[in-house]
């Protein structure tokens, strides 16, 4: 593999960060449930992320217009920093059982500019990379960012315990820091983001207009709104009751099933990286099939028994999600102008952070409701909606 020095600052950047938001996240639910002993208010600090990513997203194309995507990208980080500053000090001298709700604005704080930067890094690959290269661009940085996830998961409890809470988020601030600089070191793009003559509303609606403009871009919307709402049924609380509830297995399966699918991930990503220009020129091939494996898989894990089973279709939902993940990140990345990507990727976060967010409330009233193996088979049916509206418009993808 041979990219340009941006394409190693810039993964190495995101990679730090990644690892510092995994390892950052680990302290808070642990001190939360420390102090409170409350579960469900631990298990509000994702909602609380989601909710303020989604708030970014519809306000970051206004930065957009004033602002270069590096300029963006270095000060939502350096503005993370700061605040995770202010979070360490505060959890290691101030935080008690009356003000730990401070403790949320930090973090809604946090994931406020995390959600400017995630779209930032997405857009900036096609100013790094050749168009030939993107495939296996976008291979390497998901096969990185997948590895970060199983490392810093299985390691950041240990961490933790080994540690303790205050040493362990001080370490998160310098992971931040030198994020910060990576960043730094990028070379400015030619964005044409200052779009100082557009308006406030302009820049608000720039990127809807883009979709409606792009054909491939509204089906692409379609299917992320329905892959978003099947993915729901794989937060945390739900797998754990899926795994004492249908399984009647030990908690163990639950790490057991998580670590299988990132497995999977990470196998996806590197077998796609190997084979960049066979799936860059049979798209269709790898997204449907994708997509049917996935179905079948989501299906069969709803309504099987055995641990076994659940954890071979998780990995195989893993591996197979990314053979066709991969291929749509490099259809968005092609299909409209660089300049442009940045707007259309915060408008598609738009929706798809909404409908997560609410369906994460949602989903736990439903299995309540109607079972947590029905749940599974539901989101397995979504995906095959979702597959069903590839193959009316593969014409688009071919």
């Amino acid at each position: 593999m041979h990219f340009n020095r941006n394409f190693y600052l810039l993964l190495m950047g995101q990679s730090i960060a990644n690892l510092g938001d995994s390892f950052y996240i680990i302290c808070v639910i642990s001190l939360l449930y420390r102090i409170t002993g409350s579960a469900a208010l631990s298990a509000f600090v994702p909602f609380t992320i989601t909710m303020s990513m989604f708030v970014s997203s519809i306000l970051s194309p206004i930065g957009m217009r004033k602002w270069s995507l590096k300029s963006l990208l270095v000060s939502s980080q350096i503005g993370k920093t700061i605040l995770l500053f202010c979070l360490s000090l505060f959890m290691i001298f101030f935080v008690t059982e009356e003000n730990y709700f401070v403790m949320f604005l930090l973090i809604a704080g946090i994931a406020l500019l995390d959600g400017c930067a995630n779209p930032i890094i997405h857009s900036l690959l096609p100013y790094y990379v050749e168009n030939h290269e993107l495939v296996k661009a976008n291979s390497v940085v998901d096969s990185v960012s997948q590895t970060i996830q199983i490392a810093s998961w299985l390691f950041g409890s240990l961490l933790l315990i080994w540690m303790g809470t205050n040493i362990l988020i001080i370490l998160v601030a310098t992971l931040f820091v030198i994020s910060s600089l990576l960043f730094g070191g990028l070379t400015p793009v030619n964005n044409q983001g200052k779009q100082e003559d557009s308006s406030i509303r302009e820049s608000l609606v720039k990127g809807w207009q883009t979709i409606r403009a792009t054909p491939i871009l509204k089906v692409q919307l379609i299917i992320e709104i329905l892959e978003t709402l099947a993915s729901t049924v794989w937060i945390a609380s739900i797998l754990y009751a899926f795994v004492e509830n249908a399984l009647h297995a030990s908690q163990e399966w639950w790490g057991f099933i998580n670590g299988s699918f990132f497995i999977g991930l990470l196998l996806g990503s590197l077998y796609m990286m190997k084979n960049a220009a066979l799936a860059d020129d049979r798209k269709f091939f790898f997204i449907i099939t994708g997509f049917i494996v996935t179905t079948i898989s989501t299906i069969l894990f709803g309504l099987t028994s055995v641990p076994i089973t659940a954890l071979v279709m998780s990995g195989l939902m893993g591996m197979f999600g990314q053979l066709k993940s991969i291929p749509q990140i490099t259809i968005i990345q092609k299909s409209v102008k660089t300049e442009d990507l940045p707007t259309v990727y915060t408008s598609m976060g738009t929706v798809t952070l909404s409908i997560y967010g609410m369906m994460a409330l949602l989903v736990g009233v439903l299995v309540d409701w109607i079972g947590v193996r029905i749940v599974f088979i539901g989101s397995g049916l979504l995906l095959f909606v979702a597959m069903m509206v590839i193959i009316k418009n593969r014409r688009l993808i071919i």
